[in-house]
């Protein structure tokens, strides 16, 4: 007998919903019948259901046409459909096969028998998945990330308590997707987020497995959905309770949209609070203008710059807890704000980026623990380590330090910053030069790039807009002093 499944019965004769629901039950299927066909999408966008039996002759909305919907949307185009029909000559069975569906039986039929060929088909379909699994006990992120490794090609049919939709997966790379009324990357970054559901993986006829070098934008997903999760917990204070309406206002400071932020949903949320005042941000999830956590940070973002503010409360800027700066540190700051306004970028905040080599890990730690401010509260006060970004922040600039090794994070936001510094400890010239070069192709040709390498025996001359420093800085102040130096090489 094959696992027990969710049964979907669509049929506008009670009657029938009764008897059917009455036999699959008995064999320890569970069943959710409607008398409405207009319900069927509704319920497969909630549920996970293994196969559907649908009626023909209905009111309103006859069996073909839904199974014609079924079979258009990637997510549903291999669930198992069983056609139910009164008139049950040739020319209807010939039409439901050529509409995609599984069987065809006349009324009045055997319940018996039907619960036999659907049990056939459910039996049948899970023995093509090419994985299945729950994702209380495989994550999102982990089949996700094992599917790119394998280079796997399919569709993944996903369903969670929020939802059920679809990924299309070419060589480990996420080509389209589907789920909780979004699509593309805001779907899968919707789904990242989901923390219990069930996943099936086909390989759709024609469509055979390949092999080749997985393709990078699972990861891309998955670095961008951690780095949101990071910020909304760094701004979780500013949220609102969901049910609270949302003001928005043409006051407060301009948000620096190429802040080195993930890509927020700025335009599409203030649009909404602009066409419904007070809506709350329950109200702005439900309209699905993009994925949760990234409008959650939207609006959190929103409300730190005045913005947008709570119903009955007047707009207020996030109060800064600034460090205390020396005359020479504070200028220097200042200095650095306002050359990177002139270059084109946003001047609150400046973003400044450190990629640390494992080999100047301690030196870059030194100088955190000497900056007078504590560091992002969600991210405490410990070592930087292979995983984690640290920030700190003065006002005007923001410092965020990142592990390096070799490769560069998702180069989206690199474009973002005003400064890029490489500290790459002491290592050979020629690997000097290649991390150079690597900084180079992806920063913005506007950014100061500095390249911290004590110890470099000669200069990396082929690099003249990026700054080599060739000792450790000290503190802070020695560190902003060389990426504003106009010297190609310091020190």
């Amino acid at each position: 007998m094959p696992d027990m499944g969710q049964i979907l019965v669509v049929d506008d004769d009670p009657d029938i919903l009764h008897i059917l629901t009455a036999a699959f039950e008995c064999v320890g299927h569970r069943v959710v019948a409607t008398l409405d066909p207009e319900e069927v999408q509704p319920l497969l966008g909630a549920q996970r259901f293994d196969a559907v039996i649908l009626d023909v002759m209905m009111p309103r909305r006859s069996g073909w046409e839904v199974l014609e919907e079924l079979r258009r949307d990637p997510g549903t185009e291999r669930l198992p459909v069983v056609m139910l029909s009164a008139i049950g000559d040739s020319a209807n069975r010939v039409r439901g096969i050529r509409l995609g569906a599984d069987d065809f039986l006349p009324k009045p039929f055997d319940p018996e028998e039907l619960v036999a060929r659907v049990e056939g088909l459910i039996g049948r379909r899970a023995s093509t998945g090419l994985l299945q699994g729950d994702f209380a006990s495989f994550p999102v992120g982990e089949v996700l990330q094992t599917l790119q490794g394998n280079a796997t090609s399919g569709l993944l049919q996903v369903t969670t308590p929020g939802g059920s939709g679809w990924l299309r997966l070419s060589e480990g790379s996420c080509s389209d997707a589907s789920y909780g009324g979004l699509s593309g990357a805001d779907a899968v970054l919707a789904l990242l987020g989901e923390k219990a559901g069930h996943f099936l993986l086909y390989n759709p006829p024609g469509q055979p497995p390949s092999v080749s070098l997985p393709l990078p934008a699972v990861s891309r997903l998955l670095l961008e959905a951690a780095w949101i999760e990071d910020e909304v917990r760094a701004r979780s204070e500013l949220l609102p309770p969901e049910d609270r309406g949302l003001i928005a206002t043409e006051a407060g400071l301009a948000l620096p949209v190429q802040s080195g932020l993930p890509d927020l949903a700025i335009a599409p949320v203030l649009d909404a609070l602009a066409a419904e005042p007070g809506l709350s941000l329950s109200g702005l999830l439900q309209r699905h203008l993009a994925a949760p956590s990234r409008v959650r940070l939207t609006v959190a973002c929103l409300i730190e710059v005045g913005r947008i503010h709570e119903e009955g409360r007047a707009p207020s800027l996030r109060p800064a807890a600034l460090p205390v700066l020396d005359e020479e540190l504070d200028a220097l700051l200042g200095e650095l704000a306002q050359e990177s306004a002139l270059r084109g970028f946003p001047v609150t905040p400046v973003e400044v980026t450190i990629l640390v080599d494992p080999a100047a890990r301690k030196d870059a730690e030194r100088l955190l623990d000497r900056l007078a401010v504590p560091r992002s509260p969600h991210l405490g006060t410990g070592p930087l380590s292979e995983d984690i970004s640290i920030f700190w922040t003065s006002g005007e600039v923001r410092l965020r330090i990142h592990p390096y090794s070799g490769s560069l994070p998702d180069t989206r936001w690199l474009r973002h910053c005003a400064a890029l510094v490489l500290w790459l400890g002491e290592q050979p010239v020629e690997e000097t030069i290649r991390s150079a070069t690597l900084l180079e192709q992806q920063a913005d040709p506007r950014a100061y790039r500095l390249a911290i390498a004590p110890g470099t025996d000669r200069p990396a001359a082929d690099h003249r807009r990026l700054r080599i420093l060739r000792h450790t800085p000290e503190d802070l102040t020695a560190l902003l002093g060389a990426i504003l130096s106009p010297l190609v090489e310091v020190g």
